[in-house]
């Protein structure tokens, strides 16, 4: 796992949020309903001990490691509220129309933990190999967050 230090101005991007959003606590969810061009698509899971009050999950693109500052592309944020051990979060994300080959950021910011920046041992977070923007429909598959060090 790679870590991170990040965003010195993660408030603004927080604040802007943009693309919209179909999160869903059904483990269930079918990969296969990421099918549109510049959706973003991902099943997000917590380890199994994981008992923290979950606020929103942040998204966000990087174009090269390792990041430095705020993300290339700002994807959005969006509320995580169901998201809990054995309960994983789909998320779907609508109109991310970037072209080129970025690192998926992914934070899951929790009661108690960082409102600008992921706070070390309190929330969760993953960076993904690069993935290909541009060409249809984005499938991360399984994303299991872990802690932020």
């Amino acid at each position: 796992m790679k870590t991170l230090t990040i965003f010195a101005h993660l408030g603004l991007i927080l604040a802007l949020g943009c693309g919209d959003s179909t999160p869903s606590g059904d483990s269930d969810a079918a990969v296969s309903d990421c099918s549109a061009a510049g959706q973003l698509c991902a099943t997000l899971s917590v380890p199994s001990d994981f008992a923290a009050t979950p606020r929103n999950v942040y998204v966000g693109l990087y174009a090269s490691l390792p990041p430095a500052g705020p993300p290339d592309v700002m994807v959005g944020s969006f509320p995580a509220t169901s998201i809990a051990a054995g309960a994983p979060l789909r998320l779907t994300v609508d109109g991310v129309d970037e072209v080129g080959d970025y690192h998926v950021f992914v934070a899951l910011f929790v009661e108690g933990g960082g409102n600008f920046q992921p706070e070390p041992g309190i929330d969760y977070q993953i960076i993904t190999a690069p993935h290909t923007f541009g060409a249809g429909p984005v499938e991360l598959g399984a994303l299991s967050l872990e802690l932020a060090e």
